[in-house]
């Protein structure tokens, strides 16, 4: 690539303020020997003046009205989808919790003192149990997946 085209690709930038102070100093020195590339300099500068006296479009007070609003609902759909989350994971940690400490209450009420000095525990009791407690926390999650769904549609 040459020095004339590396600076002509520079010119706009040049002519916007977005060079740092080495390469400004590059193109001043360049342009006070290239005449071609000084009036191509000239015409960029005068381009981006034009382009500053440009009246700056402004939204209408309806659209910022609108976006505002549609960012707002975006923002409490993301709160209300994290709260959603929060709880789903509270009820799977309670329905464990709840299972792992009820279990043995439902021991000593179903099988009595001496159901807890047998060394084998009830294997296909605790299962039925956990698959209760994992039920009730999918009967929660639909919920809140219906709920969520609902929502969505209304919006």
């Amino acid at each position: 690539m040459s020095e004339h085209e590396k600076i002509r690709k520079q010119l706009p930038l040049a002519a916007a303020g977005a060079l740092d102070a080495e390469e400004q100093r590059q193109l001043d020195e360049h342009l006070r020997g290239c005449a071609a590339c000084a009036a191509e300099a000239e015409r960029w500068t005068e381009l981006a003046g034009a382009l500053r006296r440009l009246p700056t479009p402004q939204p209408s007070p309806a659209l910022v009205e609108r976006v505002r609003a549609r960012a707002q609902a975006e923002l409490a759909a993301h709160a209300e989808e994290r709260w959603d989350y929060q709880v789903m994971a509270f009820l799977v940690l309670f329905s464990w919790t709840l299972v792992l400490a009820s279990w043995p209450i439902v021991r000593l009420l179903t099988e009595g003192m001496f159901g807890w000095l047998k060394l084998q525990p009830t294997w296909l009791g605790l299962a039925a149990y956990t698959v209760l407690g994992w039920l009730g926390a999918g009967v929660a999650a639909g919920f809140l997946g219906w709920r969520q769904r609902a929502a969505r549609r209304a919006v």
